[in-house]
């Protein structure tokens, strides 16, 4: 299942990638539905790019209130691992789950553009669950569940946006 969003603002796509790139545990306390992110690892590779590992922790309150008794703190962290590329200011992630194994893949881009005077973040990504993995009861509803992780995943991406421009827009006061 796909899903997307474009973050519009008055800031470049330079300042909005480096922002996105090198301050999201800064930026972490303005998502909402984010506890807090920490920095697992950062390596510059031999063409420039930067990988980065993240581990996020999120808030139950993300969850449809009638789920939240079958949703264990465990299945609200996952692990996000970005390579970063700064020459076409695009970012490719995926995410693993550790309490869902392989059950849940999500992958996307970012793309960092330019959009008048300022830039613009366009976030793809793709969800899709694997049945062999996931507990019987959840197999006949996977349409369901694919469906309300991306519930969860579409306000993210869009809260995230919001949260970077609030951070680029307190530095300059």
């Amino acid at each position: 299942m796909q899903f997307s969003h474009t973050t519009r603002s008055r800031f470049t796509p330079q300042q909005l990638f480096r922002t996105y790139r090198d301050h999201l545990i800064e930026i972490a306390p303005l998502i909402g539905s984010v506890q807090r992110v920490e920095r697992r690892s950062r390596s510059t590779l031999a063409d420039g790019s930067v990988e980065l590992v993240h581990l996020w922790y999120g808030t139950a309150e993300a969850v449809p209130v009638f789920i939240r008794p079958f949703v264990q703190v465990e299945m609200l962290r996952w692990l996000d691992y970005t390579r970063w590329d700064a020459h076409s200011l695009t970012a490719s992630w995926r995410i693993e789950l550790p309490a869902l194994g392989e059950a849940v893949r999500a992958a996307g881009t970012y793309r960092f553009e330019a959009d008048g005077d300022g830039g613009r973040v366009v976030a793809v990504g793709d969800l899709s669950l694997n049945t062999a993995g996931l507990p019987p009861a959840m197999v006949s509803a996977k349409p369901l569940v694919e469906k309300m992780v991306v519930g969860l995943l579409e306000p993210m991406v869009e809260d995230a946006g919001g949260a970077v421009v609030r951070w680029l827009e307190g530095r300059e006061s």
